[in-house]
């Protein structure tokens, strides 16, 4: 099945319905009752239900094929699952790296980014050629690696510098 394992089985009558399911109780099957368009139903959706009840029948083709589509389908909500987290992963990675990309793209336009100590100057090349990168990764990636919190204040460094520079070159010129 595409979305949800259910087993049906229809009969003419309640009263035939009702030994049926008196029946699978005494096998250790547990189905409940309905009724739909005149017709009177047992019914199961736990796949371990529908597993032992093929089984049971002799069906062991169905038997495979069932727990065959029981791992593909786990599988693909497995790989969906870990795609999911690891999109939101770099989502918020590239989010959290915005504000430290445009600190030095404001400071690769106003000049001041050639002002910068060589330290700074690494950690802001480091953020703008990596910004998928995590703070851990970007602490590995500097020569000799430094610490995660090492990162993280050279960043908010450069962000400190860049919105000085940004005030001394937005104030109005005074004309004597």
């Amino acid at each position: 099945p595409s979305k949800r394992y259910h087993l049906e089985l229809s009969f003419e009558t309640a009263t035939e319905r009702d030994a049926a399911k008196m029946v699978m109780q005494t096998k250790n099957f547990e189905m409940s009752g309905g009724e739909r368009n005149g017709r009177f139903l047992l019914y199961t959706k736990s796949t371990s239900g529908i597993e032992a009840f093929f089984a049971r029948i002799g069906a062991n083709k169905a038997v495979f094929d069932l727990m065959n589509s029981i791992i593909v389908k786990d599988l693909n909500n497995q790989t969906n699952r870990q795609l999911n987290c690891d999109m939101a992963n770099i989502r918020k990675t590239l989010s959290s790296a915005k504000p430290y990309i445009d600190a030095v793209n404001s400071l690769k336009e106003n000049g001041g980014i050639i002002r910068l100590p060589a330290d700074l100057m690494e950690t802001a090349k480091l953020r703008v050629e990596f910004p998928q990168a995590s703070m851990s990764d970007l602490a590995l990636m500097h020569e000799p690696p430094i610490s995660k919190s090492g990162v993280k204040h050279r960043l908010d460094k450069i962000v400190e510098i860049s919105k000085k520079l940004s005030k001394i070159f937005c104030l109005p010129f005074l004309i004597f």
